[in-house]
């Protein structure tokens, strides 16, 4: 009996302890998830060549794109011009790409044309709608819509009118460390008797990975450059894009135009900066 009694108490006494010890638990608050900081590789630069990616960048992610170094040739009805093209980007959501992008400065010179001023500015939209089958052939794809206006245009040289665009935009991997990308589209342009008019576009590249941070590509646009910058007629050309940082890219491209409608060259060297 008194044995029992003596073991009922021992078994009281460590339920006791028990009970003590749950209620000095320390409890901590639940990990808050890290996010990822901006990169520069993912989803990559826009202007380094002339297709646009079908990849949007994350909600709350800003790229700044810019080209302090960009030369045109003449083509018919313009002169040869020097221009920085630059392209602002931000992510709304993670599938919705808000964009603003303009040529820049643009200086016009010879064939009696030295007009310098701002360009017009245009605003765009672009959506991610699916990614790519990696084990077939359906590319990532984005559909992307763009109005160019006469706002910050300072000269009457510059005023092209109001120019819609709707564009397709793809992406498929290849293999050996390949990729090729292609814009098909059409965009409006505003006549000088005051018509509006409109003709296909489509911009391509092909690409190739030759270390983790620096690319080579081809690339080429038949009617006009799918972002900022000057374009019409046929052109084609080589570049390359070096990834310096995980938020700092650089890029150029040295491009020749195959008709009249083209400039004869095409050079451009520029940065990609992620935020």
């Amino acid at each position: 009996m008194r044995s029992g009694i003596i073991l009922f108490a021992a078994l009281m006494a460590i339920a006791n302890l028990s009970v003590v010890a749950r209620s000095q638990e320390v409890v901590y608050p639940a990990a808050t998830p890290i996010e990822p900081a901006p990169n520069i590789m993912n989803p990559g630069p826009d202007m380094g060549n002339f297709p646009n990616g079908s990849y949007t960048l994350p909600q709350g992610w800003a790229y700044l794109e810019f080209s302090p170094f960009t030369l045109n040739g003449p083509e018919t009805g313009t002169p040869s011009n020097y221009s920085t093209p630059f392209l602002l980007r931000y992510g709304v959501t993670d599938n919705v790409e808000f964009r603003i992008f303009s040529t820049g400065i643009q200086s016009n010179y010879g064939s009696g044309d030295n007009t310098t001023g701002f360009t017009p500015t245009a605003f765009d939209l672009k959506v991610h709608l699916w990614d790519e089958d990696k084990t077939g052939w359906v590319p990532s794809t984005a559909l992307e819509v763009w109005l160019q206006t006469d706002l910050t245009s300072t000269a009457e040289v510059f005023d092209d009118g109001f120019q819609p665009a709707v564009n397709l935009n793809f992406d498929k991997s290849l293999p050996w460390n390949c990729s090729v990308e292609i814009t098909i589209g059409v965009i409006g342009a505003e006549e000088f008797d005051g018509r509006q008019t409109f003709q296909e576009t489509v911009q391509w590249s092909f690409s190739r990975s030759l270390t983790d941070d620096f690319n080579v590509f081809l690339n080429g646009y038949h009617n006009a450059i799918a972002g900022p910058g000057n374009g019409s007629g046929e052109m084609i050309g080589a570049g390359a894009t070096w990834y310096v940082s995980d938020r700092v890219a650089l890029w150029g491209s040295y491009n020749v135009g195959l008709n009249d409608d083209a400039p004869t060259t095409l050079s451009q060297l520029g940065l990609s900066i992620a935020y």
